[in-house]
């Protein structure tokens, strides 16, 4: 690539062609694909505009930055990382490695949880192990009287919800506390608390795909022994934290549903239902307090 450029400058062709090859090469799935997001955002638009040609034409500077993520991608950092973003529930979430990339299955508790929310005068939601802050910002952008306490207990990753708090126009609405769980929240205060807790055992994080377990925050994947340390403690202090009528939603892993619902029941929460994403599995429970 490096000649070609010298000889002729860089073009979008010829960079796709010697990008999808490289990542073809080093395993990744879909390669072209890629290479064209990738090189979409070094040129400053999307994949759409790129592929119909509405784009400018490289420099050799260009070439080279996208030769740079070109080899970040191919030693398995996250794609999400070199564009800085992620979307979610059709908002632009920024991203480090400091957070957890957002997946499509949390946008199955957000739907669960905004059908409760919009039905309240000015509710109140709590949400532990915010991250990105990708729930509560979805949440706030959706239910305009809402006002938000996130709680993390990274202040890295506190940071990048700040970020995206400013970015959607909802950082008046959202308060941001360094805190474990639900230690710092007070009694009584939420129509609504969400998690999307660390839920992988501990024991299973080494089999985990590089892009996981090499470059997003092992704080944000391991859930101890059984996956479910952190849920026990939230599922137990929920019940202090809501008020009458109130609904808990957590997001859980493939075969967790069961164990979490049965936590629950024992606190004594009541309406337990568990909800399936598309390919049928259970990911989030929600339930109410009576």
């Amino acid at each position: 690539m490096a000649q070609e450029s010298e000889q002729a400058g860089p073009t979008v062709n010829s960079l796709l062609a010697w990008a999808s090859n490289a990542l073809r090469s080093a395993g990744i799935e879909r390669p072209l694909f890629e290479a064209q997001v990738l090189l979409a955002h070094v040129l400053q638009t999307d994949r759409g505009r790129l592929l119909a040609g509405l784009h400018r034409e490289p420099s050799p500077l260009d070439a080279e930055r996208f030769r740079l993520l070109i080899q970040q991608r191919q030693a398995r950092m996250p794609l999400a990382y070199l564009r800085g973003f992620q979307e979610f529930y059709g908002l632009e979430m920024r991203v480090t490695p400091a957070t957890l990339i957002p997946r499509p299955e949390t946008e199955l508790l957000v739907e669960r949880v905004l059908s409760v929310l919009q039905q309240r005068h000015s509710p109140v939601l709590v949400d532990v192990c915010t991250g990105s802050g990708c729930i509560a910002v979805a949440c706030a952008v959706h239910v305009p009287d809402l006002r938000v306490l996130a709680t993390d207990i990274s202040e890295d990753a506190l940071a990048v919800a700040a970020m995206n708090c400013r970015l959607h126009g909802v950082a008046d609405r959202v308060d941001l506390a360094a805190g474990d769980t639900l230690d710092a929240v007070r009694s009584s205060v939420a129509d609504v608390v969400t998690a999307n807790p660390a839920y992988i055992p501990s024991d299973q994080i080494g089999s985990l795909q590089a892009e996981v377990r090499v470059y997003e925050p092992r704080v944000a994947l391991d859930g101890g022994h059984d996956g479910l340390v952190l849920h026990r403690r939230i599922v137990e202090d929920a019940l202090r934290v809501l008020r009458t009528g109130g609904m808990l939603a957590v997001e859980v892993a493939y075969g967790q549903a069961r164990h979490v619902m049965e936590l629950m029941q024992v606190a004594g929460f009541t309406d337990i239902e568990a909800w399936s994403d598309l390919a049928g599995i259970e990911r989030a429970i929600t339930a109410r307090r009576p």
